[in-house]
């Protein structure tokens, strides 16, 4: 549902499209506090992967079994009835009746997937200029993923299994990280109002990259550290994707087919990352998946200068309002 609610956030709102897609960002960031919340009382609080228990069978043969102490279960099944939950709102908002007279700041640009996909749909019709810059958004989101994973998809892992800390410890960390990548969503909100796009992504990144090499160092000397990194982080973190939509908005159309393509790139990216990252903790260790993820950062703040430059040598683009019958 994100990928369709960032384009209608953007194509209602044109011109003004950061504080209302950050604030839409913001309840996923909601939910992001409570799940840690809400799996803590169901995990163990050994350290350790898991209990041994001795059990002899009639052959006197000694045999050693794990017995896992968290019922991680629990929450899984909660999270799928508040998924159902949710998806009944949604149903209801489909449902309900909608606003006359809406007009869009873009609309699709054609109605087979030659047309949606073509560069040139994007940068009223100057095809080379929207391959090079749909290319640096594409490069922009998968490469955000994969400088985060030591504090997003390994937080726990790291915690656990480098700093010895027992599976509701690393809840309670996640859960103070992303508590703070509200309260970093929330500030965006109003900033994102006054301050222009292009500064908010640069301290954003610029944050983001510091953060990473300052983890390269001291992340790893005990629990406090990996934990008030992580939250430093997620301050920063929690608005990088809505910004980098509303960042190009400026300059491009940014329609529900190039949102997609961005996705495509996450995914990638995401993918790539969570195997690559997860294979280097297992075989490396979690001081390589450090300096990973400050590669990353650094690679980041670099393609946002590329970016930058290839939009701002172009110029803002020229807005048209379109009327849209949406009922």
């Amino acid at each position: 549902c994100f990928p369709a609610g960032n384009g209608m956030m953007i194509a209602i709102w044109g011109g003004n499209t950061p504080a209302p897609l950050q604030a839409m960002h913001f309840g996923s960031r909601i939910g992001s506090l409570v799940a840690p919340a809400l799996a803590y009382p169901f995990l163990s609080a050994t350290r350790g992967e898991a209990l041994y228990a001795n059990a002899t069978i009639p052959n006197n043969t000694e045999t050693t079994e794990f017995t896992f102490t968290s019922n991680i279960e629990v929450p899984y099944v909660i999270c799928g009835g508040l998924g159902v939950f949710a998806s009944l709102g949604y149903l209801v908002v489909y449902l309900a009746p909608r606003p006359q007279g809406l007009v869009f700041t873009n609309v699709p640009k054609g109605r087979n997937l030659k047309e949606l996909l073509h560069p040139g749909s994007f940068t009223n019709g100057n095809a080379r200029y929207g391959v090079i810059l749909m290319t640096c958004i594409f490069l922009y989101f998968s490469v955000n993923g994969a400088c985060s994973s030591h504090f997003q998809l390994l937080q726990a892992s790291i915690a656990t299994e480098t700093l010895n800390a027992t599976k509701q410890e690393a809840s309670l960390m996640q859960f103070a990280a992303r508590g703070s990548a509200i309260l970093g969503n929330f500030i965006i909100i109003p900033v994102s109002k006054f301050a222009p796009m292009p500064f908010i992504v640069f301290v954003q990144c610029h944050a983001i990259a510091i953060i990473n090499i300052t983890a390269v160092a001291l992340a790893l000397k005990s629990r406090m550290n990996f934990a008030v990194l992580g939250c430093v982080f997620d301050f920063f973190f929690a608005s990088i994707w809505a910004s980098g939509m509303a960042w190009p908005e400026m300059y491009i159309d940014v329609t529900g087919s190039a949102i997609m393509i961005w996705n495509i790139g996450c995914g990638l990216g995401n993918a790539i990352m969570e195997w690559g990252s997860g294979y280097i903790l297992q075989y490396h260790g979690a001081q390589s998946v450090m300096w990973l993820c400050a590669a990353f950062a650094i690679s980041l703040c670099l393609l946002i200068y590329v970016t930058q430059c290839v939009m701002s040598y172009h110029g803002p683009k020229k807005r048209h309002l379109v009327p849209t019958n949406i009922n």
